[in-house]
């Protein structure tokens, strides 16, 4: 943690003590779970923030991308 924490970009003085652990424990990964509709919210909700872009990681890569692109993905155009 310490190592992590010391980096240049994370003492920039934007992020306050708590947001510095969180990044330091998920290495700034943010878990989207729960049901179709709740990741479609979550995801929605970054967008309202500004986040224009994320990362997806999955367990079963081919299995759960196109469950991603059948379940959640029409929720977000709606």
């Amino acid at each position: 943690m310490k190592n992590f924490r010391g980096q240049k970009f994370l003492r920039a003085g934007s992020y306050d003590n708590f947001t510095l652990e969180m990044l330091t424990f998920g290495a700034g990964a943010m878990p989207i779970i729960g049901t179709a509709e709740q990741a479609a919210e979550q995801l929605a909700r970054l967008y309202r923030r500004g986040v224009d872009g994320v990362l997806m990681c999955f367990l079963s890569y081919l299995t759960d991308t196109i469950r991603f692109r059948r379940e959640i993905m029409p929720l977000l155009a709606a």
